[in-house]
């Protein structure tokens, strides 16, 4: 499965690898298949500014949350 097939309709996504193909997701159509916006990163491998600018909420492992 993709990660987009994968995520349709989700309440909350984990992103458990640093592999390119989930880190370059864009983060506009990508918000667009799930039903809530909420990412936990763990593996601090997705730009932070670029999700939360999309309307996300962004979680990073070991990174303080502001």
């Amino acid at each position: 499965a993709t990660a987009e097939q994968a995520a349709a309709g989700a309440d909350a996504v984990l992103l458990l690898t640093e592999w390119r193909q989930y880190r370059d997701l864009d983060p506009v159509a990508f918000g667009r298949i799930v039903a809530q916006k909420r990412i936990l990163d763990g593996r601090n491998a997705l730009d932070r500014d670029a999700w939360t600018t999309a309307g996300w909420t962004h979680r990073a492992l070991g990174r303080r949350s502001d």
